[in-house]
């Protein structure tokens, strides 16, 4: 339908000229001769935009404008002025006043077209939105679940009111993730955690946990938890959202496969632990965890997925007695709560018998899949006669089963427990510093062994928590990698480093080139390249005072996308290093293939370099295939006098570690550059 636009002028002529130029260009139009006539015909409902002059004799525009204004907000009734007035004054007092647009005479027709247009897509779009929020509101207000939205980087997040009215807290309760994650039960806290993690990751399709949450009244209710995480084109997720239900009174039994859900089963374990309170490995309980079960969803969909699922309960339930009990824990994780044990090898028994049933082949299209199943253990009796701790200590066994691969069973102790609790403290830590950029960096001199002058620093990361104190970054880096956080602490490396050594040019302090590790998973970014190449444009950086250090690992993982992005670093002019040679594939193939520079022979060869004849032999053989392959030698961990002799001897050229310098924070290696700039001292040599 035409969208209708009225004329409001008091010269005949100018209006008729007008709607024969909006006609002409398929709008409907209406025409007043002065302001109060305006108003009520725009009271009609049937105008979708004005176009105003500002000088008549009744009422002028600018009157007009601001009763038009009291009935009808600036962004449901654009309103242009038409002025022959060219003073700004006026244009301005328009616009203050509320008008959208303005146009001058004489008027340029194909100008206030294209006002118009635009003022009526703007108040199209504006009126989708508002329509838009409508719905939303309506159905959140109407839905018996509860919604959230959560912004991952910011840590912004929105609670609908009948997700608050669910724990108890009021409308206007502030909206943090506090009050979510803080009032998880503590038993479900690290479960629930994994679960958005392994989602966060792609590891499942999803995001789904059941689990208990704290009502403002003190008591726990039982929720169920989804949502799903928008991703950029990076595949990097950006944002979650989903819905809480409480299921407290709901159906204590799955949909799918029809087992006992979580919390019948933690029901049915509580009876059993609380019957054989003081008696040794009474009961056990067996979590298990379909390995690799995403790769069935994606690559048969979800329906085989289900009937795979299916399956696997009617396989379990065989494989149990009738006083145990099965459980659909969520996704495809399964529990069993084995009770009245005659010996505590019933449980590994049964757990191999799963494993044996589970491999048989299952018919899925056409193909026959084996499901191998890994699984945690935890004992009940004089120790443990509480549901919740068998459970969780079942989980804790589990997850350090699938830590050692694929098809592991594992007993939990003591000791693991400690291991989880501390690996979580870890993992929230780490994952606020990375927030908050709470990392520094430090600085170990490269030195040329032959004249002892600098000829590079690596660059190094430390992370001191309030809670931790120093962690160690062969401790938080795996793990970092593991979260899939590594690639925002490689940016920080990247950008500080860069930035520090460009800040050193700036003082009058020696270029020198600066070492940076970057991890394998970086390797997997398809803008690796062009984010280093943007932080050394940005900051005006040589290319070729960068050094990128990789270990053997990149070379093997991903060969053919890493020869690429390597040649790209080194065309662009950065020096490519392999760090840690020799402890890792040692392939003497990929040494040709790749645009290598620089081998660093590891430290554990180095450090007994004059009384091990191995090492000695190990690190002359590398040093010998460097030269012919025309590539240079750092040597880490030299720590004496005897360790250069030696070095130099089989013809080792660079050398890092504590005879040289220890690792020299920012302020330290500022001193450090300076005293080496000094004629009178060239050598360089710190003191230990």
């Amino acid at each position: 339908m035409p969208s209708c636009i009225l004329i409001v002028d008091d010269n005949e002529l100018n209006r008729e000229i007008l709607c024969h130029q909006l006609r002409g260009n398929s709008y409907d139009t209406l025409t007043a001769g002065g302001g109060q006539e305006a108003v009520e015909l725009a009271k009609t409902g049937t105008v979708d935009l004005i176009l105003l002059d500002v000088v008549m004799p009744d009422i002028d525009g600018f009157e007009t404008l601001k009763r038009l204004r009291k009935l009808f907000p600036i962004s449901e009734l654009p309103i242009i002025m038409i002025t022959a007035l060219s003073q700004s004054k006026d244009i301005i007092r328009a616009l203050s006043l509320g008008a959208n647009d303005y146009i001058t005479k004489p008027i340029d027709t194909a100008v206030a077209l294209a006002r118009i247009k635009t003022q009526l897509h703007l108040r199209e779009s504006e009126r989708a939105l508002r329509e838009s929020q409508e719905r939303y509101a309506l159905a959140a207000a109407g839905a018996n679940d509860g919604l959230w939205d959560w912004e991952l980087q910011s840590q912004k997040i929105y609670f609908s009111p009948r997700w608050k009215s669910m724990l108890g807290f009021d409308d206007d309760t502030p909206n943090d993730t506090q009050i979510w994650f803080d009032r998880i039960h503590p038993d479900d806290k690290a479960r629930v955690q994994t679960d958005i993690q392994r989602h966060l990751t792609s590891e499942t399709e999803n995001f789904a946990s059941e689990y208990r949450i704290l009502h403002t009244n003190g008591s726990y209710i039982w929720v169920f938890c989804r949502g799903i995480a928008v991703r950029n084109t990076e595949g990097k997720p950006y944002r979650m959202a989903g819905s809480q239900t409480d299921i407290t009174h709901h159906g204590m039994h799955d949909a799918l496969t029809g087992l006992p859900k979580r919390s019948l089963f933690l029901h049915s374990l509580s009876r059993s632990a609380k019957r054989h309170t003081g008696l040794a490995h009474t009961c056990a309980v067996l979590y298990l965890d379909l390995d690799r079960f995403k790769m069935i969803n994606d690559s048969f969909g979800h329906q085989a997925g289900d009937e795979v699922l299916i399956e696997v309960g009617r396989r379990l339930d065989n494989c149990i007695k009738p006083r145990d009990t099965l459980a659909r824990l969520e996704g495809d994780d399964f529990a069993i709560l084995q009770s009245e044990l005659e010996s505590e090898h019933d449980a590994i028994d049964l757990a191999r018998q799963i494993q044996r049933v589970l491999a048989e082949p299952q018919r899925v299209g056409e193909h026959d899949l084996s499901m191998e199943v890994s699984i945690g253990i935890a004992y009940g009796g004089v120790h443990e006669d509480k549901a919740d701790n068998l459970l969780r200590n079942a989980h804790t066994a589990l997850f350090h089963a699938k830590s050692m691969g694929s098809g592991n069973i594992d007993v939990f102790d003591k000791d693991m427990h400690q291991k989880a609790r501390a690996r979580l403290t870890l993992e929230t830590n780490l994952r606020r510093a990375v927030r908050n950029l709470d990392f520094s960096l430090c600085y170990q001199p490269q030195i040329d062994l032959k004249t002892r002058q600098l000829v590079g620093l690596e660059a190094l990361i430390r992370w001191k928590d309030e809670e931790l104190g120093t962690v160690s970054p062969t401790v938080f880096i795996p793990i970092a990698e593991e979260l899939g956080l590594i690639g925002a602490i490689s940016e920080w490396v990247l950008d500080s480093a860069i930035s520090e050594a460009k800040s050193w040019e700036k003082q009058g302090l020696p270029a020198v080139r600066v070492a940076i590790n970057l991890s394998p998973k970086q390797f997997n970014r398809i803008d690796l390249v062009d984010q280093i190449r943007s932080v050394l444009k940005r900051l005006n950086y040589n290319p070729s005072l960068l050094d990128i250090e990789i270990t053997e690992s990149v070379l093997m993982d991903d060969n053919e996308n890493a020869v690429e992005i390597l040649k790209q670093l080194h065309d662009m002019g950065a020096r490519i290093s392999i760090d840690d040679f020799g402890t890792g594939y040692s392939s003497l193939g990929y040494l040709k293939s790749f645009p290598i520079d620089c081998i660093k022979i590891d430290k554990s060869f180095v450090l007994d370099i004059i009384n091990n004849a191995d090492d000695a032999a190990i690190t002359a053989a590398i040093v010998a295939i460097a030269h012919n392959l025309h590539m240079s030698i750092i040597a880490e961990g030299v720590e004496s006098e005897a360790h250069v002799a030696h070095l130099l001897a089989i013809g080792c050229e660079e050398g890092q570690g504590h005879f040289f310098s220890y690792p020299l924070d920012s302020k330290e290696i500022i001193e450090y550059l300076r005293a080496i700039k000094k004629p009178a001292d060239p050598a360089i040599r710190a003191a230990n």
